[in-house]
């Protein structure tokens, strides 16, 4: 089922986005269920983003109303059978708005400077549909000169901006950047990495798109099986808190713009940009139990320690590769992540399998003993590959050998994961990380 996809800005200072879905339903459907996606590929743990929904509606080609219920929370359910048409009874056209003004990452935020839409929380998917091809159609205020995003751009007109999404997974997973913000980029494994600044860095004296670029090349080498069409990095320099996300085909990096002077900052940005985009290419692989999930049901995985394990580890010794660190700051790094898991209480009442589901309540459902579980899901992650790599060295491989044969597969599934650490070291650790 094919959709197009109708963004609309008109008064960035309202933060309100309009949203146009046009299509054809089925044949035979007299029913369909739209709804905003609670998660996506890279970033599971549970939204609602019903709130944020507005003046939902729903109309024919020439404008007649079709019936429409809410059902669920960013759940709406058109209803041909219950509607009274006079013409066209066959296509459709969904229109609603989103409120998009919160500094979180999984969140879209528009004001007077620029834009951050991220897909989940502003496109629409309907239930039980396979969706392909889906166009992207942007309109935003003239004064603001660019966008950046890793969907394919098909326009054909300069005014107009067209892009194309071959799935539903891959249209929510990917952000879109707009505004006057400053660009630039580098070129790594034969694919364009695009680099947005947001807002202003203080005079700082260090060359980021170099530094960034050193980290991208080395992790490239880790995962040669992974390609991108084109990569979006974004750092927004306007925020004071230090936090990132990786997505299949994006980075988002919030940071203080005034603290990248101090060395000690600028290398814990280098450090949380570094996992991030480890963390991209490590949410290709889409845990196994979930691959048939729906974006609008909860996901319980037991295998989503692997990716935080491996988002919390890896950064370490690729910084050192590079050089960006020295063999002291990787040893006081694996000191810090043995010392936080240790001094963990929640370490003692959760396993592997059980801190990877609760990735799902921790952000929505948080309680007063919440951190009891939130720290060890990506520290006891990163203590078993810290343990691993050195398994594997004693057999003469490597982490990087186990992260090749690892991203050969298209999803991550638990049984052959453990069969390929115990083909690569001899030892069956299953029974001891379920414990």
């Amino acid at each position: 089922m094919e959709l197009n996809y109708k963004l609309k800005i008109e008064n960035p200072s309202r933060h309100l986005l309009k949203v146009r879905i046009e299509g054809k339903r089925p044949k035979g459907a007299n029913r369909l269920i739209f709804y905003l996606p609670r998660w996506c590929q890279g970033h599971y743990q549970g939204k609602n983003y019903d709130p944020f929904i507005r003046t939902f509606m729903a109309q024919n080609k020439t404008g007649e109303y079709l019936y429409f219920e809410k059902i669920k929370d960013a759940q709406f359910e058109i209803c041909w059978d219950l509607s009274e048409l006079n013409g066209d009874s066959e296509h459709f056209i969904i229109s609603y708005q989103i409120y998009c003004h919160s500094r979180e990452m999984d969140h879209s935020s528009i004001d007077e400077s620029h834009a951050y839409l991220f897909g989940a929380h502003i496109f629409m998917g309907i239930v039980g549909q396979s969706l392909t091809n889906l166009k992207v159609f942007i309109e935003f205020p003239p004064l603001w000169s660019r966008i950046n995003t890793s969907l394919e751009d098909i326009s054909e007109k300069m005014e107009i901006f067209s892009y194309k999404a071959c799935d539903f997974s891959e249209l929510i997973s990917t952000p879109i950047e707009i505004g006057c913000h400053e660009t630039d980029g580098f070129r790594s494994k034969n694919t364009d990495h695009y680099l947005s600044q947001i807002g202003d860095a203080f005079p700082h004296g260090k060359n980021i798109k170099d530094d960034l670029k050193r980290i991208v090349d080395e992790t490239n080498k880790m995962f040669p099986h992974i390609k991108n069409k084109k990569f979006n990095i974004i750092n927004n320099f306007n925020s004071g808190f230090l936090a990132g996300i990786g997505l299949p085909n994006t980075t988002l990096i919030h940071l203080h713009g005034i603290k990248l002077a101090d060395d000690k900052y600028y290398l814990k940005f280098l450090y949380k940009f570094c996992g991030t985009y480890i963390g991209s290419y490590l949410n290709h692989l889409l845990p196994g139990d979930i691959k048939n999930c729906e974006f609008y049901e909860e996901v319980h995985s037991k295998m989503l320690w692997v990716n935080e394990g491996l988002g919390q580890f890896l950064p370490g010794p690729t910084l050192f590769n590079t050089g960006v660190i020295s063999e002291t700051v990787f040893v006081q790094i694996l000191e810090n992540i043995i010392f936080d898991y240790l001094h963990n209480i929640g370490k003692k009442f959760q396993t592997l399998a059980e801190s990877s589901q609760n990735l799902w309540t921790r952000e929505s459902e948080l309680s007063e003993d919440h951190h009891n579980f939130l720290v060890p899901t990506s520290l006891k992650g990163a203590i078993v590959f810290l343990f691993l790599s050195v398994s594997l060295h004693a057999k003469g491989n490597s982490l990087t050998k186990f992260l090749k044969k690892l991203t050969e597969r298209p999803t991550l599934e638990e049984v052959e994961f453990y069969d390929l650490i115990t083909s690569l070291t001899d030892v069956g650790i299953r029974d001891q990380l379920e414990t």
